[in-house]
């Protein structure tokens, strides 16, 4: 007996013991449940106590003077230790009480409370303020994949508070929530691009990324958009009237956003804001509908080398003129744009297959139309690749030879690989193409060699002379 201790409860009862002293009936909350301490206070703290009420969570130190001494070292009379002379060290706050059982969460591998704890150790809120410990949890929450924690974190590294600064991982992290989708953290990035923080300054990839933090609702990011917008910047401008068009970050206003894209439609080497403009002549989008401005932006956009307008142009001509529709699709294509490629590739083959199994209709149209339309259309052929000259000798057999194109090529007695082979050519083998079968990527043609024998050959394996 008379041995000091000190311990965090909860108080369940206040009451005067049997020798008429001031006695407090403390619930541990620490260790065990179910374990209690009668606590017969000192006079130093009767009047602390005063003050206190079933529920209220207090720190309290006195001398054991009744207990059994159980297996695992736990001194205890039924479920009670008692204690003399106490006094009430500390009352404890609500901001540590909940910091206690944030904790407890935090133990078990819950990563909203491993986040809660360290930011309440940078704080020392509900506790010490304590870096290193602070530091720990952000780091455990982080390994749990916790958005907000790579910020904080990222924050102390940036200014050096608790830590070493280390603007590269300042960077490395906030890149990292940015990359998880976080606002916050593509503008925390955008913050270091502006300011040359940890990195060389540059305004053009500060604003990707305040665009990219406003696109998602970040005001911060929204207001330096709108700023630099306001100075003339052009990359802000654009972004600016890329939110009011789309409704990310901006209501949608097709008339703020229609002047915007004017305003920097002469200044943009893109070709963006003038394909922009030209969609919203076409659709009548903050703006009246009208089809040949819209034509004239495409046509300016597309000669900057905007993809996408050199294709809305092939749509826009589509049947009307061929011979446009197919250069705008060709322009396209060059520029990279996949859709482009495929609907010129499809027309080339159809265009193909036309001369091949239309030869009388074409020397007939020769025969009838006049010459400007027979050039349009040789020039037409030509945007195509082709090799077939209307009104040329070139109507003759010969814009029908082909060569074979590889070594031991089966020649098949239909347009399938399950076909008979018949027989074998090779490279360089001149053939007659009589006819085609299938399309696209699964083109077969039927052949007829010098020797007169006929049958069918895989498209792969022949090109025309």
């Amino acid at each position: 007996m008379g041995k000091e201790v000190q311990t965090e409860g909860e108080i369940t009862d206040i009451k005067r013991g049997d020798n008429g002293k001031f006695v407090v009936v403390l619930k541990e909350i620490d260790k065990w449940d179910n374990f209690f301490f009668n606590c017969e206070l000192s006079n130093e703290s009767l009047s602390l106590a005063s003050n206190l009420s079933n529920g209220s969570k207090i720190v309290i130190r006195g001398t054991v003077y009744q207990f059994h001494q159980l297996e695992q070292g736990i001194f205890i009379v039924g479920n009670i230790v008692s204690l003399r002379n106490s006094v009430i060290t500390h009352i404890m706050t609500q901001a540590e009480i909940d910091f206690r059982q944030v904790l407890e969460e935090a133990r078990r591998g819950e990563r909203n409370a491993q986040f809660n704890v360290a930011c309440r150790y940078a704080e020392g809120n509900g506790t010490a303020q304590n870096y290193d410990e602070a530091v720990r949890w952000y780091k455990e929450a982080i390994n749990k994949g916790h958005v907000t924690a790579m910020e904080h974190l990222g924050s102390m590294y940036r200014d050096g508070r608790g830590v070493e600064k280390n603007l590269d991982e300042a960077i490395r992290l906030f890149r990292k929530s940015a990359d998880n989708g976080s606002s916050a953290g593509m503008t925390l990035l955008g913050h270091m691009y502006e300011n040359g923080i940890g990195t060389d300054k540059n305004i053009t990839e500060a604003l990707v990324w305040y665009n990219k933090g406003a696109c998602r609702g970040n005001e911060f990011a929204l207001s330096k958009i709108k700023t630099y917008a306001e100075e003339g910047n052009s990359d802000a401008v654009r972004y600016l009237a890329d939110m009011y068009y789309s409704g990310n970050g901006l209501k949608k206003d097709y008339s703020e956003d229609f002047k915007l894209y004017s305003r920097i439609s002469g200044q943009d080497e893109s070709g963006y804001a003038e394909y922009m403009l030209a969609r919203m002549y076409e659709d009548g989008q903050g703006t009246d509908k009208n089809i040949d401005e819209a034509v004239r932006f495409y046509q300016s956009s597309a000669e900057h080398g905007y993809a996408e307008s050199a294709y809305m142009l092939s749509k826009i001509y589509g049947e009307k003129d061929a011979l446009q529709t197919v250069r705008y699709l060709k322009q396209a294509m060059n520029l990279g744009h996949e859709e482009a490629k495929s609907a010129y590739n499809n027309l080339r083959r159809e265009f193909e297959k036309m001369l091949l199994q239309n030869s009388d209709e074409l020397k007939k149209f020769v025969r009838e139309e006049k010459k400007d339309v027979i050039d349009t259309f040789n020039a037409l052929i030509a945007e195509l690749g082709l090799s077939y000259d209307l009104g040329a000798d070139l109507q003759s057999d010969s814009s029908r030879k082909y060569v074979i194109n590889g070594n031991k090529v089966n020649i098949r007695a239909q347009p399938n690989t399950r076909a008979k082979v018949t027989i074998q050519l090779n490279t360089g083998d001149i053939v007659e193409v009589l006819d085609t079968s299938g399309r696209g990527s699964n083109i077969w043609y039927k052949i007829k060699t010098s020797k007169g024998n006929t049958g069918w050959v895989f498209g792969e394996y022949i090109r025309q002379k």
